[in-house]
Order: C-alpha cells, then sequence, then structure tokens
C-alpha cells in the first residue's frame, strides 16, 4: 500500500515541521536543474508526486481524509490475508511477495510501477484538488450563513465550515501570473490561509512590490466594506513557497491592514 507518508519519507506521526523540512530536502535533491537534460522528465515525475503529496499532508483536513483511507486500507488488506490464509501456500507467498514489491518501489523512484499501484488512491486526490476553484473573496461572504448568537467560538466555527463548503467547490491549482500558482486557500476559526507557489528563487523575488501590488488589489475587495460582518476579526495568512531555493516567505495581517482601515 502506497501513501503519502512514504512519498514524503515520514511516518505517519510526523509533526508539520517534520513534513515540511522532508519536503523541502526532497524538492533539492530532485530539482530538474541539478540533473542531466536526459534525466529532467523523471525527475519532473518525481516532482509532480512529492508536490501532491505535501499539498495532502500540510493541509489537516485532507490529511485526516487521508488518515482514513490508509485505516480503511490496512483493515481491508488485513480481511483479504486472513481469507487467503485458509486457501493454498502458494497464494500467500505470493502476496507476501507482492507486498515486499510494493515497500521497495519507492527506493529507486520506479513510478511506472508506482503507477499502477497507487492509480485508484491518486484519482480520489486529484478529484478533490480539481474540485477546488478560485473565487472572490465577496463571493464567498455573499453564501456565508450568519451566525448570530453571541458565541465568538461558535461563530467562528460557522464561518470556518461555510469557507471551506464554499472553496471545495473551486479549481486548484489556479495560475495567478506568469510565476505565481495559487495551490490551495482554507478557513481555520477567523484564520483565512492562502498557499501559493512561485517558480523562482526568494532572491530573484521583489518582496516589496508582491506586498504593494497585492495590499492595493484587496481593497478592492467585498469584504473592505465598513459593514462587513467579521471585519474586525479576519486574520489573513498568506504562505508563498519559492521553488528555486525551497524557502518560505509568510504574510499575516488582519483585514483592516489589508483593506486600508
Amino acid at each position: 500500500m502506497r501513501t503519502h507518508y512514504d512519498n514524503l519519507k515520514v511516518s505517519q506521526s510526523a509533526s508539520q515541521d517534520e513534513i515540511k523540512s522532508s519536503y523541502r530536502r526532497l524538492c533539492s535533491i530532485h530539482h530538474p536543474d541539478k540533473h542531466p537534460e536526459d534525466k529532467r522528465k523523471r525527475q519532473n515525475e518525481i516532482i509532480k508526486i512529492i508536490n501532491l503529496s505535501y499539498s495532502v499532508l500540510s493541509d489537516p483536513k485532507l490529511r485526516a481524509k487521508h488518515d482514513a483511507w490508509i485505516l480503511s486500507q490496512s483493515q481491508s488488506q488485513s480481511q483479504s490475508q486472513s481469507q487467503s490464509q485458509s486457501q493454498n501456500q502458494n497464494q500467500n507467498q505470493n502476496q507476501n511477495q507482492n507486498q515486499n514489491q510494493n515497500q521497495n518501489i519507492y527506493n529507486d523512484f520506479d513510478f511506472e510501477k508506482v503507477k499502477d499501484k497507487t492509480i485508484s488512491f491518486i484519482k480520489i486526490i486529484i478529484g478533490v484538488i480539481l474540485s477546488l476553484v478560485i473565487i472572490t473573496i465577496g463571493a464567498v461572504i455573499e453564501k456565508t450563513p450568519i451566525n448570530t448568537t453571541n458565541n465568538k467560538e461558535t461563530e467562528s466555527r460557522a464561518f470556518e465550515r461555510s469557507f471551506n463548503m464554499a472553496a471545495m467547490k473551486s479549481k486548484l491549482p489556479q495560475k495567478i501570473d506568469g510565476i505565481t500558482t495559487l495551490t490551495k486557500y482554507y478557513a481555520v476559526d477567523f484564520n483565512i490561509y492562502y498557499v501559493y507557489e512561485v517558480s523562482r528563487s526568494s532572491v530573484e523575488f521583489d518582496f516589496n512590490a508582491l506586498s504593494s501590488s497585492f495590499f492595493g488589489d484587496f481593497k478592492k475587495e467585498e469584504v473592505c466594506k465598513k459593514n462587513y460582518l467579521y471585519s474586525d476579526v479576519l486574520i489573513y495568512n498568506f504562505e508563498y513557497q519559492f521553488l528555486g531555493d525551497n524557502k518560505t516567505f509568510e504574510i499575516r495581517k488582519p483585514l483592516s491592514y489589508l483593506c486600508g482601515r
């Protein structure tokens, strides 16, 4: 059984810091520019799988779904093994050989073999990712049911649920410009997270231009209207992952700052 933990070479109990560290290390090792021309196509395929695995394991909700899938697959395998033991010894030996082959596939990144054994799971993950579409903040808010209770925690959970339900209807990744791609966005309580990938290295990037350009456009959003319900509590978190040197740049701003208030 192939899992995203295997692809990133971490245990299922790994922390987010361990997952991010392993992801960056693998990206550095398999970056196409570090390999001869005739091996770059293979390295590109490796990077795609590494990126897919990280996008799942770095998202708490997708990671929880993946853990549930692993549990169900383990239970199914255990049940199948119990049934096969009642048959003949040769079938048991063949199953053990197949399991050993599965465990060794990723060691040399032989993706032609991996593809056949993980295609059903990859289809599920791709379906989830492709179902996400970038939509304007105003459109999300219009569909967000307002909870009139005075309990702040109840309101934050209602906002989180409504925002993420709307986000699940969108399609990602979404190309922002020639070098920037939005890979995912989601809410946790009153915190909204946007994760971008930038095809350049961080030393080539003008962070001042990034900030002024983005904040300037942000003031046009519907959520900057004075009567917006959550304007005093929303926090926006922007994470830029630079593929050129595997560095991360983070911006954390309250909605009032982004709206120029």
